[in-house]
């Protein structure tokens, strides 16, 4: 066996571990960049139209606020979407979006077609897309236990899916409200239409109901 070919070996080895974690780690922060950034956009679109963000602890209250109108510099704009929910109902139905008018401006940016009609949400430009849904749901009653999943999907294929466990109201755990929040980074094209669909599993007659003030759905062009 030869000896000196072994001694060689090993640290081309460590070299290429040592590239291979870097890729991973490289990755991970390439990543996490496009989501900080997709979170960010899309809060300071709320805010700049008037819709109410929520912040949510881990009991699942949430405390809302309204933000402060003001101008949005055109490139964020046209690169950005944001749709609210029209009913509050629990339904398994396609859903229907609203986009959210303040003043002169809208919150469906140039690089994309709102379709009321056909609840449609389509895309002009291909490219990489920070996909997000933000679902909130009240109990205005003694609630019984359900799961909600909502799917968004463009010409029948799956986007993003965001599912929701319902608990029981009871005495001992009165819970009020339940958010969940829901993102994925995706590639869409220049005719990719993006449609919701809410199927509500196991109890259907729950008195749960989505906030439409608190729950949309956004998207926003990442590269």
């Amino acid at each position: 066996m030869d000896v000196e070919s072994q001694k060689s070996a090993r640290p081309r080895g460590r070299c290429l571990d040592v590239f291979l974690v870097g890729s991973i780690v490289l990755l991970f922060l390439t990543v996490a960049t496009v989501v900080v950034m997709g979170t960010l956009a899309l809060v300071e679109l709320r805010s700049e139209i008037g819709v109410k963000p929520s912040v949510v602890d881990m009991q699942g209250t949430s405390e809302t606020h309204h933000g402060v109108p003001r101008s949005m510099p055109a490139y964020k704009m046209q690169n950005l979407a944001y749709l609210q929910l029209t009913s509050a109902k629990l339904e398994n139905s396609t859903m229907s979006w609203s986009q959210v008018e303040h003043g002169l401006e809208s919150s469906v940016g140039d690089l994309y077609k709102h379709n009321l009609h056909q609840h449609t949400l389509q895309t002009k430009q291909g490219g990489f897309y920070f996909l997000y849904l933000d679902l909130q749901l009240t109990c205005t009653a003694k609630c019984g236990r359900g799961i909600l999943v909502v799917q968004i999907a463009s010409h029948g294929d799956e986007k993003l899916t965001c599912q929701v466990e319902l608990p029981e109201w009871s005495v001992s755990n009165p819970v009020t409200t339940v958010t969940r929040k829901c993102w994925r980074v995706t590639r869409l094209d220049s005719q990719s239409r993006l449609m919701g669909r809410m199927v509500v599993q196991e109890a259907q007659d729950t008195f749960w109901k989505l906030d439409v003030n608190g729950s949309g759905m956004g998207v926003f062009l990442v590269g």
